[in-house]
């Protein structure tokens, strides 16, 4: 195999990954919204939303997820190929993430709570989980 080949079928299988968290991302995050706004009423319009996700604490959890999601993006709009390290490395930091304590003990209890309470999450989680595996 070439090294552009390598490093093709390494992009694609950091794009496969990224294409689940961001589906994963948006089912914690509308979770996470639906919870606000039972305690604090609605958040109002997509840029009162973005704002307040991005600074109201209630929301800070849910910011290592946000971060893989950018690293990911960073790394595949990079100069050099992507390489099946990289694909590893970031496979692993995704487990570890959701499946330790990576994210901290505040993480991990708020995302047990929304797979515990949203079939959304446990869709998006299931497929992630599934496509990781597919990557190795």
């Amino acid at each position: 195999m070439t090294d552009a080949t390598t490093a093709a079928i390494a992009a694609a299988r950091l794009r496969a990954i990224r294409t689940h968290l961001l589906p994963l991302h948006r089912a914690v995050l509308d979770y996470e919204r639906s919870q606000f706004e039972m305690i604090h009423g609605s958040m109002g319009g997509p840029h009162e939303v973005l704002r307040i996700v991005m600074q109201h604490e209630w929301f800070a959890w849910l910011r290592p997820l946000s971060a893989l999601i950018v690293q990911v993006d960073e790394r595949l709009a990079g100069d050099t190929p992507v390489l099946p390290a990289d694909v590893l490395a970031f496979r692993n930091e995704t487990r570890s993430l959701l499946q330790s304590d990576r994210g901290g003990v505040q993480f991990q209890d708020r995302y047990q709570r929304a797979l515990q309470a949203s079939p959304e999450v446990v869709i998006a989680h299931g497929k992630l989980i599934a496509a990781l595996a597919d990557t190795a």
